[in-house]
């Protein structure tokens, strides 16, 4: 039920902060590695999502690969890369607001990425879905895509205030 908005959140959201990402790198040099992570993270997450439909749809089942790409490994890059960027921003007193913002954005991931694992560890110990699932996923995702879409958008507010901080008055 939740999934097609947790979703849509999502995909947005990481678009947007990779264009934060993007225009703060130009001006932090330091924080390009994590953007490059950020960035081929951000790429790999709606494909692995497609890839995974398209081919649970042909193959008739779950397909695993891309399940876990979409899961797991794509949403963590994106955390550590975003939360990378943002430790790289704080430490640059222009910036110190849009790292934090930022790290705001990657905690909502992280969150995501830790009920993933806690998902697929619980549906593999106990073979499906246990009862209480429903409510820590509708909780979890909430949350997750709550603190994302927050994250997101204090880091285009303070992006974009940081121009006019530096601008001189000449």
């Amino acid at each position: 039920m939740f999934w097609p908005l947790f979703i849509a959140v999502v995909l947005i959201a990481i678009v947007v902060v990779g264009v934060v990402i993007a225009t703060a790198v130009n001006q932090v040099p330091a924080a390009r590695p994590w953007a490059t992570v950020a960035a081929l993270a951000i790429a790999a997450f709606p494909v692995s999502i497609v890839l995974h439909n398209v081919l649970s749809a042909v193959f008739g089942g779950e397909e695993a690969v891309s399940f876990i790409i979409a899961l797991l490994i794509a949403p963590g890059l994106i955390a550590a890369g975003t939360l990378g960027v943002a430790v790289t921003l704080r430490r640059d007193a222009r910036f110190a607001q849009v790292g934090t913002s930022l790290a705001v954005s990657g905690a909502g991931l992280v969150l995501f990425a830790v009920y993933a694992v806690f998902a697929l560890v619980v549906t593999s110990v106990s073979g499906g879905n246990p009862p209480y699932q429903a409510f820590i996923e509708a909780t979890a995702l909430v949350l997750s895509a709550a603190t994302i879409a927050i994250g997101t958008v204090l880091a285009v507010v303070t992006r974009y205030q940081v121009p006019a901080a530096t601008r001189s008055s000449t």
